[in-house]
């Protein structure tokens, strides 16, 4: 099966909705991206320098990121790119990755062949190896940057009006004054109708 490649930060940055799957992301096996409220562009360098994984490529981009206060899409595609790459080599089959602005900003998305052994591990290994090496901080770091939040920020906000008629015709009843993505996930958790609500919206993270 192709397996996406998704990020959810936690502390309801950025929630992946797959449909059919809950809120689920692939982040490499027993790995949860650190929350950028606890956090900025340094914060994700210094995770990356810390915890030994990171290449000199990735950890250069997020140096150069800390010191222009900004992370371009450049520079992230760059290391995508990269982790995609080094999937390929390995003679996995890649699907993407693809350009999505459905976020309100440029995100990459991709996914891969992927299966899962006994315990419920990848059964390749390899994937994720690429991606902790290429660009899981840079990934981390480019999602959660401030403008990429304002950006999402803006883009939910335009499908409030939309979200809201369907919750209102399926009987929910969210508080629409709660800024935009406590009231999504008050939704979101008022079972499956408010599920459908959001997804059928299209949006992808909140």
């Amino acid at each position: 099966m192709m397996r996406a490649r998704t990020i959810r930060l936690v502390a309801a940055l950025a929630v992946v909705v797959t449909a059919g799957s809950g809120c689920q992301s692939d982040v490499g096996p027993d790995r949860v991206l650190p929350s950028a409220a606890s956090g900025s562009l340094a914060y994700f360098e210094e995770l990356a320098a810390s915890e030994g994984i990171a290449d000199q490529a990735q950890l250069d981009i997020l140096r150069s990121a800390v010191a222009e206060n900004s992370l371009s899409f450049e520079s992230y595609s760059q290391a995508v790119n990269a982790a995609v790459a080094c999937i390929r080599d390995a003679g996995v089959l890649v699907d993407g990755p693809i350009t999505d602005h459905s976020s309100g900003y440029p995100v990459l998305r991709y996914g891969f062949a992927a299966g899962v052994n006994e315990d419920g591990e990848p059964d390749n290994p390899v994937p994720d190896q690429c991606i902790m090496a290429h660009s899981f901080y840079v990934e981390a770091a480019y999602t959660s940057q401030p403008s990429s939040q304002a950006a999402l920020d803006a883009a939910l906000e335009a499908k409030r009006a939309e979200v809201n008629t369907c919750a209102k015709a399926a009987g929910i009843a969210a508080d629409d004054s709660l800024p935009i993505r406590e009231w999504l996930a008050e939704i979101w958790d008022s079972g499956e109708s408010g599920r459908d609500c959001i997804v059928t919206a299209e949006i992808t993270e909140f």
